[in-house]
């Protein structure tokens, strides 16, 4: 499929585009809640569109599943989403080990390949644009020659500008991404990651940069410098053009330093293709210099359909100039582009006032500020009074300030033989229009003249005051809001290097302290030492926690069950004598490395705990736990006071700190292999709790290994 037969751009079709120069920014596309960025995702070879099955993984109008031409030959593999975003339904591709004996897919299942954080990464972030979901395996979901390209849209690069990705995958690709000696075939098979082409008319689709993306099964970064392409307009595209194993593609996110992503809308009066009315030249410049690429669409486009709300509604802010007929705008009335309507003959039509009461041009150079506290007066530095407006004198078009929409609050106004007449107002979104509907969007009148060349325009930026553009500028800021990143907070015990990260380790029964012997494992003050029988030390009371890489007490003589221990010929303690269970360069929470075998090491009912610092959940807390191995027989569940927990309770236990009641547990139960569990907090936002990690199993795997516990939206409590 050759470039030009994509839809790649903002749908938009204007007889002008106009690009502002844009100032530097940073462009952010998180992919988060589903969100496209209006990325463009496409396939070297389209399916034939199929009718969607809700049982099937993807949208088969474009990944062609069960269709004549589909998947993996031809159509999309992109989706974004979660990983688990098509737990439920059957792969489109049948590879990988995901699917439950009911054909359909469930990605967290124990025992199976986790190539993700889930369901939060290290980033707090969970969502990713990505060609594995739809097999949750990503291998040969599509053949190499089939390449997936994601196009974002057009992007400004500013002086300094810095990409940077974190991403996963991408194992099979062997080379950062290159064109094909075909132009039909797009990219070189083999290619993955990060392509950054010209978007300038003169030489587009020209490849300028590209960066290699590998990372597999680790979130990695990775920087390409764009600072040599300062000025220039480009696309990025991601791409997989290629299969196998690890042949798959997840972008958790890309950030453009210094660039600018904005779009503005301009709809405005054209003269011979030209902006040569009021103040329109001037603002076009001026929205550039706020990191805008503006579309200058000519008032007929929308009269005549050609630019309808659709294309508005993918705006990131909409000015209708004064320049246009009144009524030319109307059919984008509604739209949920946050809007700056610059006529007051307009302002009813699209019920931003009431029927015209007192519209008209009125001559003038001064506006009254009238509100002090809205958002646009603080951030343009301005307070009540009079404020000079335009220099030298010019005109507006206004109306009675008493007739703006009742969720309307007048900033700036005029009066005129005893009547207040509103020049700039601001309404919420949400807030009541004039016929009582709510808001769309966010809403500022701005009355600037639009007038031709006989009627005294165009006018240079130089007309409007320093105040008047600072007002101006402070209303787009308003209207669009540059996006704040979500905070999420997070806990993370990692438990690396010894650190216990404030955790207390117990046992339902304490050991009776014994003098430490340095050639025995683990600490005696703790264990009471090893002796079957004698309720003053293991295995019948006595702490077996540690927190260390399994290979902690190697060379030394076993500290409990030497019968069983993982022992060289001399009967010292060598982990690598047996059966790898953890990753020897990874520090555990654990209740295995006093012998490396960890069954009977303690008693049943000699409960094994590990409690927490004091926790605040908030909003959406969610805990994920790594843990390596844990033969439980069932979830954690409270036995009688001063037991502990019940016998062949093993996982993570979440009790209140106000009555010491059991919110919530989940089991950890696993083999040979280190997994992810998650349990959902969120039910108990604002509540203060502690965690507890419990092995009140004996044998066999009588033994836990926490390598870490995360919590986003939660904190620890400071205290002693």
């Amino acid at each position: 499929m050759c470039r030009e037969l994509s839809c790649i751009a903002l749908a938009v079709a204007v007889s002008l585009v106009a690009v502002s120069t844009a100032h530097g920014d940073d462009v952010i596309w998180d992919f988060e809640n589903g969100n496209a960025h209006r990325f463009d995702l496409w396939s070297v070879f389209p399916a034939v569109g199929w009718t969607d099955d809700a049982g099937i993984a993807g949208d088969e109008s474009i990944t062609g599943v069960g269709g004549h031409t589909g998947l993996p030959e031809a159509g999309v593999a992109w989706s974004i989403g979660r990983p688990d975003q098509y737990d439920g339904q059957k792969p489109a591709v049948e590879e990988g080990d995901k699917v439950k004996a009911d054909g359909t897919m469930e990605y967290n299942q124990a025992g199976k390949n986790h190539p993700f954080t889930f369901p939060v990464n290290d980033r707090g972030q969970e969502s990713y644009l990505n060609t594995y979901n739809l097999t949750q395996w990503g291998d040969n979901v599509h053949a190499q020659e089939n390449d997936q390209i994601a196009t974002s849209p057009a992007v400004v690069l500013g002086e300094g500008a810095v990409l940077t990705v974190w991403s996963q995958g991408g194992g099979s690709g062997t080379h950062a991404p290159e064109y094909d000696p075909d132009p039909a075939m797009m990219y070189a098979d083999g290619s993955s990651g990060i392509a950054v082409l010209s978007a300038e008319e003169d030489d587009k689709w020209t490849l300028l940069a590209s960066l290699h993306l590998n990372g597999h099964g680790t979130l990695t970064e990775d920087t390409l410098d764009l600072s040599a392409f300062a000025g220039k307009k480009v696309f990025i595209d991601v791409v997989d053009a290629f299969e196998g194993s690890w042949g798959w593609l997840a972008i958790d996110e890309i950030r453009i330093a210094n660039a600018t992503c904005k779009v503005a809308g301009f709809i405005a009066q054209l003269v011979d293709n030209e902006l040569t009315m009021g103040f329109d030249a001037a603002q076009i410049e001026r929205l550039g210099m706020l990191g805008y690429h503006v579309v200058v669409v000519p008032q007929d486009d929308v009269r005549d359909g050609v630019f309808t709300k659709a294309d508005a509604n993918e705006l990131d802010v909409l000015v209708i100039s004064e320049s246009i007929s009144s009524s030319r705008a109307d059919n984008l009335r509604g739209t949920s582009a946050p809007t700056m309507h610059q006529e007051a003959y307009g302002w009813d039509n699209h019920f931003f006032a009431g029927a015209a009461v007192a519209t008209n041009w009125y001559a003038g150079s001064d506006v009254d500020i009238v509100n002090e506290t809205h958002p646009i007066i603080t951030d343009a530095g301005l307070s009540t009074g009079p404020m000079k407006f335009f220099d030298p004198e010019n005109s507006w078009t206004a109306d009675s300030a008493s007739n703006v929409a009742p969720g309307a609050e007048v900033l700036a106004q005029i009066n005129v033989d005893g009547n207040d007449l509103a020049i700039v107002f601001a309404i919420e979104k949400g807030a009541e229009l004039a016929n009582g509907d709510p808001a769309a969007s966010r809403i500022v009148g701005f009355s600037l003249p639009g007038l031709s060349e006989a009627d005294g325009g165009p006018f240079g930026p130089e007309a409007m005051t320093d105040e008047g553009w600072a007002f101006y500028d402070a209303a787009i800021r308003w209207l669009n809001p540059r996006p704040v990143a979500p905070t999420v907070v997070m806990i993370n015990w990692d438990f690396e290097n010894g650190n216990d990260h404030g955790f207390t380790l117990w046992s339902v029964n304490p050991a009776t302290p014994a003098a430490d012997d340095p050639n025995v494992a683990g600490d005696e003050a703790l264990t009471g030492g090893w002796e079957p029988g004698n309720p003053n030390n293991l295995p019948e009371a006595g702490v077996v926690w540690t927190i260390a890489p399994p290979t902690q007490m190697d060379g030394l003589l076993p500290g409990a069950d030497p019968n069983h221990a993982r022992t060289d010929a001399n009967g010292l303690l060598d982990y690598f004598s047996g059966t790898e269970r953890m990753t020897a360069d990874h520090s555990f929470l654990n209740t295995f490395n006093l012998n490396y075998h960890g069954d009977f090491v303690h008693d049943q009912e000699n409960d094994q705990i590990a409690t927490s610092p004091t926790v605040l959940l908030s909003d959406g807390a969610i805990l994920t736990a790594s843990v390596a191995a844990s033969g439980a027989d069932h979830e954690p569940t409270l036995d009688e006071p001063g037991k502990g927990y019940t016998d062949g309770s093993g996982g993570i236990a979440v009790l209140s700190v106000e009555d010491g009641s059991l919110l919530a547990s989940m089991e950890t139960e696993g083999r040979n292999f280190e997994d992810d569990f998650v349990l959902d907090l969120s039910a108990f936002a604002g509540q203060k709790v502690i965690i507890e990690a419990v092995d009140a199993h004996e044998g066999g795997w009588g033994w836990m290994a926490v390598d870490e516990i995360r919590i986003t939206n939660a904190s620890v409590v400071p205290g002693p």
